[in-house]
């Protein structure tokens, strides 16, 4: 058969909203003080390709975590025409499973939808990520759901997103 089917949907609204105020990095960081893997679990089931080994450090704590994340430099061009790069999306919203109580690296968990996402400035090739706990995240529930910031290295709020669900 031939057609369309709806794999998504998402409505967008445009409006001029000031960004938050600027974050303070190293106090985020030193609530989150146990370093984790900069490889994701996750990549033990998907190919990623090059562009996608953005996470360069980790810290988590019990109700949220924080990254550190670069684009290499061989791919810096692609800022140049994509506002909200895919491979640092991704990794900055979904890197965080250690957050889901009893979490193993044998299963694999996908993004299946974000409640709310503020852009206020594109990405630049150095973010950081900081990833809260929105609910109960257990292993044995069908989903888990986060809270995410991502931010230049200044602090300055670029991307805010509310309840992405794995």
């Amino acid at each position: 058969r031939t057609g369309w089917r709806r794999t998504g949907e998402a409505e967008v609204l445009l409006y001029a909203q000031a960004a938050p105020d600027d974050l303070d990095l190293e106090a985020i960081a030193e609530h989150y003080p146990r370093r984790g893997q900069t490889r994701t679990q996750q990549q033990d089931h998907l190919r990623f390709g090059p562009r996608w080994d953005v996470v360069d450090r980790v810290q988590y704590g019990d109700d949220g975590a924080i990254a550190w994340l670069h684009l290499d430099d061989e791919f810096g061009a692609d800022l140049d025409t994509v506002g909200l790069h895919p491979a640092l999306l991704d990794l900055a919203t979904g890197w965080a499973m250690g957050l889901i109580e009893g979490y193993r690296p044998d299963h694999l968990w996908a993004p299946v939808s974000y409640g709310a996402v503020w852009v206020h400035r594109p990405l630049p090739a150095e973010i950081r990520s900081w990833v809260r706990s929105a609910g109960e995240n257990r292993a044995d529930s069908p989903f888990a759901r986060f809270d995410v910031t991502l931010t230049d290295p200044s602090g300055a709020v670029c991307v805010e997103v509310e309840g992405f669900a794995i």
